[in-house]
């Protein structure tokens, strides 16, 4: 999706909200929790539709910079960091100026959570030191990209750079992958760690059928512990530390 088309969404795309203390978004510290609406991929296997689908974010209002600000100032003493997810935090134009107020203002790290999809912007917040912590997903092998975000012209390459972006900067980070069974096998996990080779650390997580953006994933059973296990095992071979985690 290009940038085009994100400022025709602009309208859907904002702050949908927010968990006022969550101890598992970043890394070692109690954080606050923004969510963020609007996503420039339709990944079939998305828990979080709400805040991807253009007909379910028209129905929810976006809270006003003056909002969140508020509410993130009002835990500042307890809170330890900010986090982004989404959806795509990097899609919304707004980002970059609630960032350096979190960090000018308060003082407090930041984290996001993004795609990869969207380099220039990924580099833009972290050369300005906007953010202490960017937490990348790697869906797929590079040939079932298209089919795993739902983007049929889908341009890898942009997925590459931000890898690279992440890897070269001085900033905390990971990668994370999902094991959704009809996108990572003994085999796709492989070609997924060549994407990362090098990385300080890669997380799989496991696939959760509850709820997701197609209906056609709720029917797929997730893999078994030692299946995930074995996952791990052949991404070791490319990074310096795997994570399993949701088991």
């Amino acid at each position: 999706m290009q940038e085009k088309s994100l400022n025709q969404q602009e309208s859907l795309i904002g702050i949908k909200g927010y968990e006022g203390t969550t101890l598992i978004d970043f890394p070692g510290r109690i954080s606050t929790l923004i969510f963020i609406g609007g996503c420039n991929f339709r990944c079939p296997f998305c828990h979080n539709p709400e805040l991807v689908l253009p007909n379910i974010l028209r129905e929810t209002p976006n809270l006003s910079l003056d909002e969140i600000k508020d509410i993130i100032r009002k835990r500042s003493k307890i809170i330890r960091g900010v986090s982004f997810t989404g959806g795509e935090p990097l899609i919304w134009n707004g980002l970059p100026e609630l960032l350096k107020w979190i960090k000018n203002e308060l003082g407090l790290p930041t984290k996001i959570d993004t795609n990869g999809y969207l380099p220039d912007r990924l580099r833009k917040v972290i050369d300005e030191g906007l953010v202490d912590y960017v937490a990348m997903d790697i869906k797929a092998a590079p040939e079932d990209y298209p089919k795993a975000t739902g983007v049929p012209n889908l341009d890898f390459s942009r997925i590459l750079e931000s890898v690279d972006i992440i890897k070269s900067s001085s900033i905390e980070y990971e990668f994370r992958t999902t094991a959704v069974p009809t996108f990572v096998t003994e085999e796709t996990i492989e070609k997924i760690g060549e994407v990362s080779r090098g990385a300080r650390l890669h997380a799989i997580q496991q696939f959760r059928n509850l709820k997701t953006l197609s209906g056609d994933y709720a029917d797929i059973k997730p893999y078994p512990r030692a299946f995930l296990d074995r996952l791990v095992e052949i991404l070791s071979q490319f990074v310096q530390r795997v994570e399993l985690r949701g088991v």
